[in-house]
């Protein structure tokens, strides 16, 4: 899953109930437990090892469904939530196996197949938060001198920076800037890291995606005439999952919104060898809800991962190079035997994102762990969640590359979560 998209993927499957479990002061409703989620149903509805199609959350459920299924409270957005009902955590949606056969027939529907498709739900798609108004225009910039909002010497100053601006080189993307893996929840996949298993925990912080590299010329005419004159074999490039931002969209070599901010601020241009990726997360208050006690319009970045010629580094590998570039790393929760006992643990809480402290301290010496970062100081602010995976790359069939999330339960029941961190539109440039 190398070249993946950042946002999760969505399933609802075909999957047998685990368990199931009373609710105090509760009569009519009691708690079953499905791939690690736990989800309120009613009593006597369904049995423990009975097939039932589990729906996760922010999935969107169509209207049919909504009135076959008597769903009437889901009327509106049609979206599945996180929700407590009578103390207890829901998440997801249960439907009996037989709405994907309501005459009767038999089906060819097994444990673990996908429905979505067949049931016409679909992923939740926060809406995207605007950025900037639109650009000038030769037109709109007339209409505002007639209107006397600008003076003519504005006018002509801003209609030469249109006309430069315009014959300006546009650049291309680079092919080799590869976007960061898919986070998928690990409720999806209980089973993918095994008891023993040698694990790093961080924590899931709630910002914007970010990666910068140092990559190969594109091997175009224009690339090879570059290469040619300049000796260039490399250039450096930055920007959002899925924007390479533009060298030319700013003043100086780096452009004005948070992304090239972030570059800026840490040199990322002089600093990042040839053939690496590094990746991370921008956080403040003005890129999401949670501020992480920066204020008003500050902003900063943890790394968690890298890549070299494509390939992503070991753990301890990749926070040597982070480390030995004085980069902020992402917060280490936990490095040891994986035991599922350690999600819970980990997932929920206070963030830990306070590194200062330790960042600046030069003179301590390289260590793949060192007790300065697992010593933090908690911010009275909820943790998103954290980020699983093991300490000597792997894939796995079911899911790719072996990383996956998990995401707190008071985050969830918070309304940050209508505001994901795929839902920040990447496209736009942020006022700062």
């Amino acid at each position: 899953m190398e070249g993946a998209s950042f946002m999760s993927k969505l399933h609802v499957e075909i999957c047998r109930i685990e368990s199931i479990n009373p609710i105090e002061g509760a009569d009519r409703i009691v708690s079953a437990t499905i791939k690690g989620w736990n989800c309120i149903i009613g009593k006597d509805q369904h049995k423990v090892g009975e097939l039932v199609i589990f729906i996760p959350p922010d999935a969107v459920i169509p209207d049919e469904l909504i009135e076959s299924q008597k769903l009437s409270y889901l009327k509106g957005a049609n979206r599945i939530r996180t929700i407590k009902l009578k103390g207890t955590i829901s998440q997801g949606l249960v439907l009996p196996f037989n709405v994907l056969n309501p005459k009767g027939y038999a089906t060819d529907y097994r444990e673990g197949d996908d429905v979505a498709k067949e049931l016409g739900i679909t992923k939740y798609e926060a809406p995207i938060v605007q950025g900037t108004p639109k650009k000038d225009t030769f037109f709109t910039l007339w209409t505002k001198f007639q209107a006397k909002e600008i003076t003519f010497g504005r006018l002509i100053r801003k209609s030469f920076a249109l006309t430069i601006n315009h014959f300006k080189p546009k650049k291309k993307v680079n092919p080799n800037f590869d976007v960061y893996t898919d986070l998928d929840n690990i409720k999806h996949y209980p089973e993918i890291f095994e008891q023993g298993e040698e694990v790093v925990i961080t924590e899931k912080i709630h910002g914007t995606n970010f990666r910068a590299g140092t990559l190969p010329l594109n091997e175009t005419v224009i690339g090879r005439i570059k290469q040619f004159f300049t000796k260039q074999t490399h250039e450096f490039c930055y920007g959002s999952h899925r924007v390479q931002k533009s060298a030319f969209s700013g003043k100086g070599f780096y452009g004005e919104d948070v992304y090239g901010q972030i570059a800026k601020k840490y040199n990322l241009k002089d600093i990042i060898p040839s053939d690496y990726i590094i990746y991370g997360e921008i956080y403040g208050p003005t890129v999401q809800e949670l501020g992480y006690g920066l204020q008003n319009r500050e902003l900063d970045v943890v790394f968690f991962d890298v890549k070299y010629k494509g390939q992503y580094l070991n753990w301890d590998d990749a926070f040597r190079f982070l480390w030995e570039r004085k980069l902020p790393i992402v917060p280490i929760l936990y490095k040891g035997e994986y035991n599922k006992n350690l999600l819970n643990e980990y997932t929920n809480g206070n963030t830990t994102i306070v590194f200062d402290q330790y960042m600046k301290k030069e003179i301590l010496e390289y260590n793949p762990c060192p007790e300065d970062i697992l010593d933090f100081k908690d911010l009275n602010q909820i943790r998103e969640g954290c980020v699983v995976k093991p300490l000597i790359e792997a894939n796995h069939p079911k899911c790719g590359r072996k990383i996956l999330k998990s995401i707190s339960e008071d985050y969830l029941l918070t309304k940050k979560q209508d505001k994901p961190e795929e839902a920040v539109d990447d496209n736009v440039e942020y006022p700062h």
